[in-house]
């Protein structure tokens, strides 16, 4: 598990918005990974079973932390700079402009590096559309990025 902590912290960063949410996130993950580990069944990877962990927490942490207006869109103008690697803050507010199933689904698959059948399995949606939901992501972003 400890080797996967970069990659989940990074990822409950982008979906949280907010780095002590996204530690709290990160430790409700691995302790529910540690006391559920008798529980895991095998139907996918480890990885694939810490990020769907993951994925719940974050939402659940997002969805505490922030207004009701907020959790079905982020729409605020934040200004993004321009640039090719998807990491850090400019990445984060980039993935603002996302809903939380959409922010969710780009940051499993840049940060994370995850196929897009194993997004489908944390996010328990279909390969189709998870792929065309990842898809209207990237354009709405460069549509955000090319104003």
């Amino acid at each position: 598990m400890r080797r996967h902590s970069p990659a989940l912290l990074a990822f409950c960063k982008n979906t949280c918005q907010n780095e002590s949410d996204a530690e709290d996130a990160l430790q409700e993950t691995l302790l529910r990974a540690f006391h559920n580990l008798n529980n895991f069944r095998g139907d996918a990877s480890i990885k694939t079973w810490l990020f769907r962990i993951a994925y719940n927490e974050s939402i659940n942490q997002f969805r505490k932390t922030k207004p009701a207006s907020d959790i079905d869109e982020l729409e605020e103008p934040v200004e993004a700079e321009p640039r090719q690697d998807f990491s850090g803050t400019g990445f984060n507010q980039m993935l603002r402009h996302l809903d939380e199933t959409d922010r969710s689904i780009v940051s499993l698959r840049i940060t994370a590096d995850l196929e897009f059948k194993d997004i489908a399995h944390i996010t328990q949606s279909g390969l189709s559309a998870v792929k065309m939901r990842y898809q209207r992501a990237l354009e709405k972003l460069a549509r955000h990025l090319s104003v």
